[in-house]
């Protein structure tokens, strides 16, 4: 006769559910592999237009993110500008499959990126992670604190973020007006 295991329950503190995978439940466990992801302002290229993006954490898996989307045709969860573009840019080599187009097209670059966390001192001055173990633990442990200093942090984060991608818009779409172009793919005129 099999006796019942008692499920055990996912160490972070006030989670109740149970255990996935290192002790953690799958979202904690998530959280923990994504720890220490870098946030930044993305810029896509196709061919001669470009799309600017930002992303709180993970900016490099959310690049690809936008890729497979634009290959799957996933209107529901891509920039609407973005994905009717790459589309053109399929109906114009209609030999080539979408992953070819994307193969072909398809470039980026990472303009600005920051830590989404950072280590620091009694006076709030950032200190160097001493490996990418000791980031990962700080890191993990920040993306579940309710500690007003870390919510304070994010906030400035993502100030900050949205600064250099409106300020990185605003570039390109004056450029928009003085070459009389419609290069940036997510700027209404």
């Amino acid at each position: 006769m099999k006796k019942n295991k008692k499920a055990e329950i996912c160490l972070v503190e006030g989670c109740k559910k149970e255990v996935h995978a290192n002790g953690l439940c799958s979202k904690h466990n998530n959280d923990r592999s994504r720890s220490g992801d870098v946030a930044g302002v993305y810029k896509i290229t196709l061919k001669d237009k470009i799309y600017i993006g930002m992303s709180m954490a993970g900016v490099y898996t959310r690049i690809s993110t936008e890729r497979s989307r634009l290959i799957e045709n996933n209107s529901e969860s891509v920039n609407k500008d973005l994905l009717q573009y790459f589309n053109e840019l399929c109906d114009e080599e209609p030999q080539l499959s979408r992953k070819e187009i994307a193969s072909k097209y398809f470039d980026y670059e990472v303009l600005f990126s920051s830590p989404r966390w950072n280590k620091a001192d009694e006076n709030y001055n950032t200190i160097k992670f001493e490996d990418e173990e000791e980031q990962k633990e700080l890191t993990f442990g920040a993306n579940i604190s309710t500690n007003q200093e870390v919510v304070r942090r994010k906030k400035l984060l993502e100030r900050l973020l949205l600064s250099k991608e409106s300020l990185l818009i605003k570039y390109y779409k004056n450029l928009d007006k003085q070459n009389g172009t419609h290069i940036c793919l997510n700027i209404k005129d």
